[in-house]
């Protein structure tokens, strides 16, 4: 096989982030070998080294890498036949990794503290992922991951935008040191979640579990700010408490069919459409601290 037919733009990208100097102060790729089994190891300077793993039509199905401590925006931009992808040493991905890769199944970034916009948008058929030192991530974190089961993320602190976006399978997600998200925070994910314990989330922006139709349970005691939408369309939840929420946004709770208690003591300013289109009888609705309430109907 000829490296540079069909793969060679493939390898040269995979050559050029490792080549420029200015970004990883790697000068060249010192050695390519190739063996029988279509397996392709670049070592290059500073004791980098990239093994790909082909099929047999010569697609990158699998790559591990060694000593990187930095992934750059659009790396393997055109590899959209990985299985499986391995970073050890990584500490920093920008934008954009893995986008597309659709047959994706495994993720390894152990050492990861920072991940940047469009993370494994589009991985249709991974079901796990742990990230045991992430600490951020930024906008459309796996969005559209449709087969995703479990998602463990112990020491991520902060969400950005539309994090697990339209994941109907998602079954089981932990971080419990998050603190803060951006919108549509598990947006959309119809028929999935059942249980959801946030212990040290404080800050929710709009659209937060927005349409979790299998949502019943939910479970947050710090948070104290919320967007507008928040847990709209969530028609399983029958009992809610919130003791530190002091702000709520418009359209709190909106049309959720099956709410009998909310305790929010703290609250001081709730938006409009406050419980708005709520159908069951709410027994115990307790805000004893409330200081501003914008003219709307409370229970429809």
């Amino acid at each position: 096989m000829n490296l540079f037919s069909e793969l060679e733009k493939e390898i040269k990208n995979i050559k050029r982030e490792f080549d420029e100097t200015k970004k990883q102060d790697i000068k060249n790729a010192t050695k390519i070998i190739k063996n029988e089994n279509k397996d392709i190891y670049i070592t290059c300077e500073n004791n980098v080294k990239v093994y790909l793993k082909l099929d047999k039509f010569n697609k990158i199905i699998g790559i591990v890498l060694e000593n990187v401590k930095r992934l750059y925006d659009d790396f393997l931009e055109t590899s959209h036949f990985i299985k499986y992808f391995s970073s050890k040493d990584t500490i920093y991905v920008e934008d954009r990794l893995l986008i597309r890769c659709f047959d994706l199944e495994y993720i390894n970034l152990p050492n990861c503290m920072v991940i940047g916009n469009g993370f494994a948008i589009n991985a249709v058929k991974i079901k796990e992922v742990s990230l045991p030192k992430l600490k951020r991530v930024d906008y459309s974190f796996m969005s559209n991951a449709i087969s995703l089961e479990k998602v463990d993320l112990p020491n991520v602190e902060y969400i950005g935008n539309s994090f697990l976006y339209y994941n109907n399978t998602l079954k089981e997600i932990s971080m419990p040191n998050l603190k803060r998200v951006g919108y549509s925070f598990l947006g959309n994910n119809i028929n999935s979640l059942e249980k959801c314990y946030l212990e040290n989330i404080y800050f929710a922006d709009d659209n937060f579990l927005w349409c979790n139709t299998s949502l019943k349970e939910f479970y947050a005691p710090k948070l104290k700010v919320v967007g507008k939408d928040f847990m709209s369309l969530n028609e399983n939840i029958k009992y809610l408490y919130l003791p530190n929420i002091e702000k709520i946004d418009d359209n709190f709770l909106l049309v959720n069919k099956s709410l009998k208690y909310l305790y929010i003591p703290n609250v001081l300013f709730i938006g409009k459409n406050f419980l708005n289109n709520n159908k069951a009888l709410i027994d115990t609705l307790y805000m004893p601290n409330l200081l501003s309430f914008e003219e709307n109907k409370v229970v429809k």
